[in-house]
C-alpha cells in the first residue's frame, strides 16, 4: 500500500506494518514537539479555501455551487461508498461523433447543449455502446456526481431482489408487517406495494416551488446534516387511503430503504454492491 504523512511517501507491505506505524509514532512526536500559539494568540484569518470550491452544507443547494457541490458530495455530508461489484457489464466505445441537432430554427452541437441546460456529464448508451461521453464545468470520467431521484429506481431494484430471495414474503404484504414503528402513520395500512407505486396517502408535500412545502424541509434536514429522514418520512400522517391516487414523494423511498435495511440486515450500499 501506499501512504503520504506530512509530505513523506511511503511504500510499504502489509507485512512490514511495523514499519509504517514506527513513522506514524514519528510523526506524532514532531507535532508534539512544536510549540503553538494559543486561539487568543493567532491573529484573524479569512476561511481557508482549499481551492475546490466545496461550499459546506449550508450552501449546497445554492445555484451558484451546485455544479461543484453535486460532484462532491462525499466531502460535505456524510455518505457510504457503493463498492463496485466483481462483475461489470462492457461497454464498448465508439468511435468519436459530432452530434448535431435542430432547435428553434437552429442548428446546435452537444456543447451548446450542456452549456443551455447547465449539463455537467453526459452519456448516451445504445445497448452496451457509448455513442457519446462529454463532461463540461470542470467535471471528468473520474467524478461521482450525485443521482439524486435516479436512486429510487435503485431501491426498488433492491426491493425486488430482496423478494426473489424470500427475505420480503409479498409486495401485498402491509409494511408495517416489516416496520412495525410505522404504527400511527401514513404507512400503517400501506402495502409494500402501494410504497413502490408512490400511493402510500401521505399526506407529505412534495411542491417544488414552494418553499413551505414538506420537500423543502427534506431538503433543509439534509443540508444540515441532521440525519432522521426515516423519522421525518414517518412522522406523516394519512391524507388519503392507500392506493387512492399516485402522488410523488421521496419519503416513500426512505421507507423503503429502511424495509431492504430491515429485511437483509445490512445497510443499502452493501446489499446493492452485492446484488448490482
Amino acid at each position: 500500500m501506499s501512504v503520504k504523512i506530512d509530505g513523506l511517501a511511503l511504500g510499504a507491505r502489509v507485512a512490514s506494518m511495523s514499519v509504517f506505524l514506527s513513522v506514524l509514532v514519528a510523526a506524532s512526536e514532531w507535532a508534539l514537539a512544536g510549540e503553538r500559539l494559543t486561539g487568543a494568540e493567532l491573529a484573524p484569518a479569512p476561511a481557508y479555501d482549499s481551492g475546490t470550491g466545496v461550499p459546506d452544507p449550508a450552501g449546497f443547494f445554492t445555484t451558484e455551487h451546485t455544479a461543484v457541490s453535486y460532484r462532491n458530495v462525499e466531502e460535505i455530508l456524510p455518505t457510504r461508498r457503493v463498492a463496485a461489484g466483481p462483475v461489470a457489464s462492457p461497454l464498448v466505445r465508439e468511435p468519436p461523433r459530432d452530434f448535431r441537432y435542430q432547435f428553434g430554427g437552429a442548428t446546435y452541437g452537444v456543447a451548446d447543449f450542456a452549456k443551455r441546460t447547465d449539463t455537467t456529464g453526459l452519456l448516451v448508451l445504445k445497448g452496451n455502446h457509448v455513442m457519446f461521453e462529454g463532461y463540461y464545468q470542470g467535471a471528468d470520467s473520474a467524478d461521482l456526481f450525485m443521482s439524486f431521484s435516479a436512486g429510487k429506481s435503485f431501491v426498488s431494484t433492491l426491493v425486488a431482489l430482496a423478494l426473489a430471495e424470500g427475505k420480503i414474503h409479498s409486495l401485498e404484504d402491509p409494511i408495517m408487517r416489516y416496520l412495525p414503528e410505522l404504527k400511527g402513520s401514513a404507512y400503517e395500512t400501506a402495502t409494500i406495494k402501494q410504497v413502490l407505486q408512490m400511493a402510500s396517502g401521505t399526506s407529505y408535500s412534495e411542491e417544488y416551488e414552494d418553499t413551505n412545502s414538506d420537500i423543502a424541509t427534506f431538503a433543509a434536514i439534509v443540508a444540515r446534516n441532521e440525519g432522521g429522514l426515516y423519522d421525518f418520512a414517518r412522522s406523516f400522517k394519512s391524507k388519503e387511503p392507500p392506493g387512492t391516487r399516485f402522488y410523488y414523494a421521496t419519503t416513500n423511498t426512505e421507507v423503503l430503504g429502511a424495509l431492504i435495511n430491515r429485511v437483509t440486515g445490512k445497510p443499502i450500499a452493501e446489499y446493492m454492491s452485492e446484488k448490482l
